[in-house]
């Protein structure tokens, strides 16, 4: 009865094959997680109108191909059309009839089952490829440190390796580490790091890296001669699932603040800078800029900067924000607060930076109270007699001295050489929009028609805005 029923299974499978105008056959059954399959559909017919497909059971098409073919035998004319479809599903899926239009007739697929099974290996196996996490659940925004190691069997003849990562929709790359790779007594090694960021709460599944290693092989070919070629393996690491937890604040990590003066005394008018640093390992990049208030003065702030380093294999990330602060008065630089999760206490930190006093030196006023009148002595000096001719001679060389001097001084001055010369140093301050700034700042609180165009240059200089700033107005308050 079994040798029957296969019988019977195979005479159906045949007549479909003989009767359908469109079959669907995969290469295998079942495949590894994270190895490919590839879909054949033959259309047999003169005009074969090729549905659009870019999904099979909702995993990308990874590459299309097309072949057709003809064939005659004993006067019989066969022809019609291959499509080649690779794809690389991670579980198990029964793919549905597909349509196809052939000579003017609706024809559809059989549905078809691939199995996915997980990859395998031991010890002994020549390739081994693996893939980890330190733990297996991470809070929103915390960053992931994934390791990949490769190893190999030296006494394996490879020719080429092609590795592809392991990815997953939900995570966002931060750093990739440089291949460092080493040669043991029998085995051959490669690490790789990543740290990832999580961009959502729930299950998190990390496909699995994929080496594909050629090896060398020979091969007869159809006249009976040896040739060389490669022999690939397909070397495929287990997934990883993950779970990523909700995190009560926005930052996730462990960090250090600090803010940093310039100087603490500065005369009236004069800008203090000020730099704000925050170094740590965490999701650095989505810190918010700050904002400093300051009852007598005015803040301008720059956009932030953010750098990463690796110290001592963990992922740094330096914050770092500079402001301008121009003061009328004394004043008390506020402090900063900052507040994050960290995950390895579980607690939430906020930390703040020192008060900083800032002291304005008053510009002295002049007055009674400030004007000290010095007489000398009462004794008159004995000056030695002139006569009247040289006391005239003496006035009249002193008169045209000083006359000549005024006369060269606005020759000078008057100069085309001079007003280019003049013209030229203000045309350089003009076109640096930060000199310019640094110029006009000591002037803000003695001239109020001068806190407009610093607005201006401030919202072009630090925001990048597009502003028009009138030179001609400019030059009226250098």
């Amino acid at each position: 009865m079994l040798n029957l029923g296969r019988y019977i299974s195979l005479f159906l499978f045949f007549t479909y094959l003989l009767l359908s105008k469109v079959v669907a056959t995969l290469d295998r059954d079942t495949i590894t997680n994270g190895s490919e399959a590839r879909l054949t559909i033959t259309a047999y017919g003169k005009e074969i109108e090729e549905p659009t497909i870019s999904k099979i059971e909702g995993f990308d098409i990874l590459s299309v191909s097309t072949e057709t073919f003809f064939t005659s035998i004993n006067g019989k004319v066969t022809q019609g059309k291959k499509f080649y479809y690779i794809f690389a599903p991670d579980r198990n899926i029964t793919i549905q009839p597909i349509t196809f239009i052939v000579d003017g007739k609706v024809e559809k697929t059989k549905p078809l089952s691939l199995r996915v099974v997980e990859p395998k290996f031991s010890k002994d196996d020549p390739f081994i490829l693996e893939i980890s996490t330190d733990k297996d659940s991470y809070y929103l925004g915390e960053p992931i440190k994934l390791h990949v190691h490769y190893q190999e069997d030296l006494s394996q003849d490879v020719i080429d390796r092609r590795y592809s990562e392991p990815s997953s929709d939900s995570l966002w790359l931060k750093y990739k580490s440089p291949v460092r790779d080493r040669r043991g007594a029998d085995k051959y090694h490669v690490y790789i790091d990543y740290i990832f960021t999580p961009q959502s709460i729930g299950d998190l599944h990390i496909s699995g890296a994929k080496m594909k290693v050629g090896t060398r092989a020979r091969r007869r070919d159809s006249w009976g001669f040896f040739f060389e070629t490669a022999k690939w393996h397909d070397v495929i690491s287990q997934g990883i699932n993950l779970k990523v937890l909700p995190s009560p604040t926005k930052i996730v990590g462990d960090f250090n603040i600090s803010l940093n003066v310039d100087k603490s005394e500065i005369k009236s008018g004069e800008a203090v800078n000020l730099v704000l640093k925050i170094v740590g390992s965490g999701n650095i990049e989505d810190i918010q800029p700050f904002k400093i208030d300051i009852q007598n003065g005015i803040v301008y702030d720059e956009k932030p900067e953010i750098a990463h380093t690796m110290q001592g294999g963990k992922y740094i990330g330096t914050f770092t924000q500079k402001f301008a602060v121009v003061l009328d008065k004394s004043e008390d630089i506020p402090q900063i607060s900052f507040e994050y999760f960290n995950p390895q206490t579980k607690k939430i930190v906020t930390k703040r930076t020192h008060k900083i006093s800032i002291k304005v030196l008053q510009s002295p006023k002049i007055g009674s109270e400030n004007v000290k009148i010095e007489r000398g002595s009462d004794e008159v000096a004995k000056q030695p007699n002139i006569s009247n001719l040289d006391r005239t001679y003496l006035y009249i060389i002193s008169l045209l001295s000083f006359l000549g001097g005024i006369l060269v001084s606005l020759i000078w001055f008057l100069s085309p050489i001079q007003k280019l010369r003049k013209w030229k140093v203000l045309r350089n301050i003009l076109n640096r929009d930060r000199e310019l700034f640094k110029l006009l700042l000591p002037k803000l609180y003695s001239n109020s028609e001068i806190v407009p165009i610093a607005e201006k240059l401030e919202r072009k200089i630090y925001h990048g805005e597009k502003v028009k700033i009138s030179k001609r107005e400019i030059r009226e308050f250098i």
